[in-house]
């Protein structure tokens, strides 16, 4: 009875050797994922340095964008007998071409001419809330001109409001103070060069906002410019960042910053008996801080560990022959970096389990079936 009893129910199952099989199949691919882990790894690291390249290119392709195409309208402008109009009523017909200057480079700040006897007149859009309040614009108001000029040997200074369809809203009599635009670095720059000259960082007189001067000398004398803000700069710098966390930073030979992707930080000044431009260590930036640490014209790519983690650097000038003196930084935490080779090497790990798991039921035939045949 007992041999029979075995004889119908047949020899034990071998779960031992499914189970065995499939751990080596799991391990196995676990094994292959973390190779192939390593290798993104491996490779995402040594590609540091063309990822470096590629943001400094770009960086550097976007700035001299932003300064190639005020230079060709100042260009074009030079040649306009607007240079050589001498009354209000004579340069407010060149109203129209200097706006649409603006509406093609909408990150220009404003357009402007000066003439050598002192004359001034500045064109801006009204775009921006704080832009409006500060010049107490009237709603319709869409432009907005500031002329300087002389009437019976008298300076004068006055806002002029404009619609979108160019139609005077408002004039209003203003005090222009100190400014004379011929004692300004654009000005002085552009009289001694027969090309577009850009001025250095400076705070805009009108605004109180930091920003550099893109400025080009006409026949007649009269000095044409145009303004960026360092906003409209760190808003170049926004897109190039690799991972949310980067930090990407323009700053001179002196460690002043005048671009950062942060533009709330630098928009307006520092110090209000001295303004200036922020430094490396007025950003509240543990991290760019330490940049400083091996001087301000430290040209290298390493890795540093700071706050806990690995960071990726580079520091580099660029190559601007219109903004000389400036360079870029960038760090980027190295985990961040790699979150596509982990995300590869879980894709890997739970492709292989799942694999391993549809294969017992296969593992189960082949058992049976040899079992049977041994029968």
């Amino acid at each position: 009875m007992r041999s029979r009893s075995q004889h119908d129910s047949g020899p034990p199952f071998p779960w031992i050797f499914i189970l065995a099989c499939t751990a080596l199949l799991v391990l196995g691919n676990a094994l292959l994922a973390l190779h192939h882990h390593q290798q993104h790894t491996r490779i995402i690291i040594a590609s540091s340095e063309t990822l470096f390249a590629t943001i400094a290119q770009r960086v550097q392709q976007n700035l001299s964008s932003l300064y190639r195409g005020p230079a060709q309208a100042l260009n074009l402008l030079a040649h306009d007998p607007i240079d050589r109009a001498n009354t209000l009523e004579r340069r407010l017909a060149y109203l129209d071409k200097l706006t649409q200057v603006l509406v093609e480079l909408p990150h220009l700040d404003a357009v402007y001419l000066s003439w050598p006897n002192g004359d001034f007149m500045l064109v801006r859009p009204l775009l921006e809330s704080d832009i409006r309040e500060r010049f107490d614009a009237p709603e319709p108001a869409s432009w907005m001109v500031w002329h300087i000029g002389s009437l019976a040997g008298q300076r004068e200074s006055e806002y002029r409001f404009y619609d979108p369809s160019l139609r005077l809203v408002k004039a209003r009599q203003v005090n222009a103070g100190h400014f004379d635009a011929r004692e300004q670095d654009w000005y002085r720059m552009a009289q001694q060069s027969p090309r577009p000259v850009l001025a250095p960082p400076y705070l805009f007189h009108s605004t109180s906002e930091f920003g550099i001067s893109v400025a080009r000398a006409a026949e007649s004398g009269v000095v044409l410019g145009a303004d960026i803000t360092l906003q409209r700069l760190s808003a170049a710098l926004a897109g190039h960042g690799l991972t949310p966390s980067s930090e990407l930073l323009l700053y001179d030979s002196e460690g002043t910053v005048v671009a950062y992707r942060d533009a709330r930080r630098i928009k307006s000044p520092t110090h209000v008996t001295a303004l200036r431009l922020p430094g490396f260590q007025e950003l509240g930036s543990t991290l760019i801080a330490r940049l400083a640490e091996d001087g301000y014209e430290t040209e290298r790519q390493t890795s540093l560990v700071l706050e806990g983690q690995r960071w990726l650097v580079l520091q580099q000038r660029l190559n601007l022959p219109s903004l000389s003196g400036i360079f870029l930084g960038v760090m980027v935490p190295e985990a961040e970096l790699l979150v596509t080779a982990r995300s590869l090497h879980h894709r890997s790990l739970l492709t292989g389990v799942l694999g391993s798991l549809l294969l017992i039921p296969l593992f189960w035939l082949i058992a049976r079936w040899t079992l049977q045949r041994k029968l």
